[in-house]
């Protein structure tokens, strides 16, 4: 069972069709049920609970052996990277190694340091760190390139564009990202060794 954090996205959307159609067995953890069937259908599980409250993760990792956190708090009216990106991550880790979860897979952004200059990316790298000093198997995936090359390089703009956050850019590489996300969940060598848009750093 693979349950997926932040399944009813943007990069949710397009990961859960992904992995139901190759017979995994996918629950999704949201806070609004309706709203999540609404978007993905009755093929998936719907687990109610919210990563910034973990009691309400128990029931939710059941029987699960992977984890896909894509969530994030970054965008309008949101409650923020802090809360969510770092602090929610946290929670669903801690509660993943309690669950007994084999594997987690971790969705950040290439370039996150702990002194950038912008708060979702300093806590995808507090995301990532803790990750790494857990008890599980564990994947990073996160684009290899930054997006303006990317964009140069394919010739998609001619000029230099703001792109503001990780939805907007997950919006313009969904194509690839959230295949490498399935491969990071259910077994990505080979697809790591052949598609260079995407860094999937592992360990464990």
């Amino acid at each position: 069972m693979i349950l997926v954090a932040g399944g009813t996205g943007h990069l949710g959307i397009e990961l859960v069709p992904l992995l139901t159609a190759r017979g995994n067995l996918v629950r999704v953890l949201t806070r609004d049920p309706a709203r999540a069937r609404q978007r993905l259908g009755e093929t998936p599980q719907v687990a109610q609970g919210d990563a910034r409250h973990p009691q309400t993760l128990e029931a939710a990792l059941e029987g699960v052996d992977t984890v896909v956190s894509a969530m994030t708090g970054f965008g309008p009216g949101a409650p923020g990277p802090r809360v969510v990106d770092y602090e929610g991550n946290l929670n669903l880790m801690r509660a993943a190694e309690k669950a007994g979860v084999r594997r987690f897979v971790l969705v950040s952004i290439h370039g996150a340091t702990a002194d950038h200059a912008i708060e979702l990316w300093r806590m995808k790298h507090r995301a990532e760190e803790a990750l790494r000093a857990s008890q599980l198997n564990w994947v990073i995936v996160l684009t290899k390139e930054t997006l303006w090359e990317f964009l140069k390089k394919e010739a998609v703009m001619d000029r230099p564009t703001e792109v503001f956050g990780e939805l907007e850019m997950l919006q313009m590489l969904d194509q690839f990202f959230d295949r490498a996300v399935y491969h990071g969940a259910v077994g990505y060598e080979q697809y790591c060794a052949t598609h260079r848009l995407v860094a999937i750093a592992a360990a464990k």
